[in-house]
């Protein structure tokens, strides 16, 4: 329709129509003022209610704070209490001057005043016989106190029924009110559009034809709309990241598939709920909550980063390291819709950084391996030289002699170690045919002058028949570790036994021997016992390197083996058994290398 034309309709039209609009309006006005006072009414019912409930609430915590202390006799009790009463004749104040226009409910607020106020002097008095600790145990004296509440109750009771009373009086008349408006607004606009239609029948035709060629053309854009928004919704289903977007009060509205199997939550379950009671994240470092990331973002109005120093605690407790950034969603007209929150699962990259930091640990201990062992091997041969010249001295006794053949024993062992040392910063030598039971009793040997010396007992129980594949110094290095250990914590008189059987892995179905040590010392703290296979962890101060254990499950693992330990600190059943497993023919890995199953 053209605009000339347009306006020659509206001309027409509006002559006759306006009298009928004037009526209309004249209704209009007085109907919802009617309409709007009922309402306000309504509202200043609510208020009255809701003063009293105030009321109610520091009447209850005056005297929960008087009964806390009548019965405990501490102090913080009365704090409650007396934060009340500050409170209360103002808010009687307020509730008598809401009704000042019931006569009645000014009277029973009157009433409850005089009531409560001598319940107060009463409390008072019972608080300060309290304090002097005589005779606040009467009976008769707490009965007369809950009389004098129970009399505060009665009236309040019947003063918020009677304004409940005149809160559905009154909601029913705007009820009423807004029934009539709608009747009447219907019924006028009934007659308007009919004179209308009289004169303009063939114009409003036309605009109706206009009208539906605009709502087509509005359904085809809400059409193109939708398949956008399903687009852009299977592109964020889709993406790598966790997506969580909210509305502009932090209201989930949208999570995609990988925020849901990391937060453990379903979009069904948490639509409508704060982002904050989903998205927990706490700092990596301390675990203490991090900042209202919602608050920050609404403030800055730009992208946040929030770092990588953050833990995700899902739905099951658990906690997924990730990198996070949050941003607003702006409108056009720069208003904030919601927000947007993006992170990631970045606990493969944590472990890989992990272990790239343990290779690098791995590379310096063989650096430091090769040079303590080279230092010491040529000190040692000059020991066991002087040592042999000695023994073959013509002049020395027999008891010289056994001293010195211990002396070379102690300078072999040492030579041993220092052989192992080089054998971890090299390739090792290949594996053989060994017996386990014939390496443990060699290594206990080893150690038989200190076992002696503190007056400890070994109970071994050798079964096994197997001869496995292994290279016998790392073993004999594996079970001294763990044998000198054992020695360290039972101490003197205490009890260590050493046990060997066949067995068959019952995860890998592999055939090979077990081997037991356990000891009755004083257990491993718990605290601590996570922490056992460590590199540079030790409980034994300076004297203690932190490497044996963690020396023993890389051995143990180089031989496709398994290494694990139990540990007990209760007074009267206490100390450590550690449990190894050597296959029968394993194979040959680096340590730290993983197993491939």
């Amino acid at each position: 329709m053209k605009s000339h034309d347009f306006r020659t309709l509206l001309r027409r039209t509006i002559a006759v129509p306006i009298l009928a609009l004037a009526v209309l309006a004249v209704l209009l006005v007085l109907q919802i003022s009617y309409m709007v006072r009922t309402l306000q009414w309504v509202d200043h019912t609510d208020r009255v209610i809701s003063s009293a409930r105030d009321l109610t609430r520091l009447m209850l915590e005056m005297e929960s704070g008087m009964r806390g202390y009548l019965l405990t006799g501490y102090t913080t009790f009365l704090a409650p209490y007396e934060a009340a009463e500050q409170q209360v004749d103002p808010t009687f104040t307020q509730l008598r001057n809401l009704t000042l226009d019931n006569a009645e409910q000014v009277q029973r607020v009157d009433q409850m005043h005089g009531d409560f106020g001598r319940w107060h002097t009463y409390s008072r008095q019972l608080i300060a016989i309290r304090q002097k600790s005589q005779g606040w145990e009467d009976p008769k004296l707490n009965l007369h106190s809950r009389r004098l509440m129970h009399d505060v109750r009665r009236v309040r009771e019947e003063f918020i029924r009677n304004e409940e009373r005149l809160r559905d009086e009154r909601a029913a008349r705007a009820r009423r009110a807004a029934i009539l408006t709608f009747v009447v607004s219907a019924l006028t606009s009934i007659i308007v559009a009919f004179v209308i239609s009289m004169y303009t029948r063939r114009q409003i035709l036309s605009l109706n034809r206009s009208y539906d060629e605009a709502m087509q053309a509005e359904l085809k854009a809400l059409q193109d709309l939708r398949k956008t928004e399903q687009r852009l919704a299977t592109t964020l289903r889709s993406i790598g990241e966790g997506v969580i977007t909210t509305d502009a009060t932090g209201r989930i509205d949208f999570l995609n598939t990988v925020a849901e199997e990391i937060t453990g939550y379903q979009l069904k379950e948490v639509r409508g709920r704060d982002v904050t009671e989903i998205l927990r994240i706490v700092d990596d470092r301390t675990h203490e909550p991090v900042r209202d990331v919602v608050k920050e973002i609404g403030e800055r109005g730009s992208v946040l980063d929030f770092g990588n120093h953050s833990l995700l605690v899902t739905r099951s407790g658990a906690e997924f390291p990730i990198e996070h950034s949050g941003a607003p969603i702006m409108e056009t007209n720069g208003v904030s819709a919601g927000l947007v929150f993006v992170f990631r699962d970045v606990s493969q990259r944590r472990r890989t950084e992990e272990a790239l930091r343990s290779s690098e640990k791995l590379a310096l201990i063989g650096r430091l391996s090769a040079t303590i062992a080279h230092e010491i091997r040529n000190p040692l041969d000059a020991v066991s030289n002087v040592l042999y010249l000695l023994k073959s001295s013509p002049g020395a006794t027999e008891q010289v002699r056994e001293n010195i053949a211990m002396g070379e024993q102690e300078v072999m062992r040492m030579g041993q170690i220092a052989g192992q040392l080089l054998n971890y910063s090299r390739e090792s030598r290949s594996p053989i045919s060994v017996s386990i039971p014939e390496i443990l009793q060699g290594t206990v040997a080893l150690f038989t002058p200190k076992i002696r010396a503190q007056q400890i007992e070994i109970g071994t129980d050798f079964r096994s028949r197997l001869l496995v594949q292994a290279i016998p110094g790392e073993l004999r290095q594996i079970f001294s570790n763990i044998l000198g250990n054992a020695i360290e914590a039972v101490g003197r008189n205490g009890h260590i036994c050493i046990r060997t059987r066949d067995t068959v892995d019952p995860h890998s179905g592999r055939s090979g021997v077990k081997i037991i040590i356990c000891d009755d010392g004083p257990g491993i703290d718990p605290s601590i016992q996570s922490r056992l296979f460590t590199p540079f962890f030790s409980t034994k101060g300076e004297q203690g390197t932190g490497l044996g254990l963690w020396l023993s499950r890389s051995l143990v693992e180089k031989h496709d083996g398994t290494i694990d330990f139990r540990s007990s600190t209760r007074p009267h059943k206490h100390g450590t058994v550690f449990a190894l497993f050597v296959p029968q023919s394993g194979e040959a890995r680096s340590p730290g290398e993983p197993r491939v199953n």
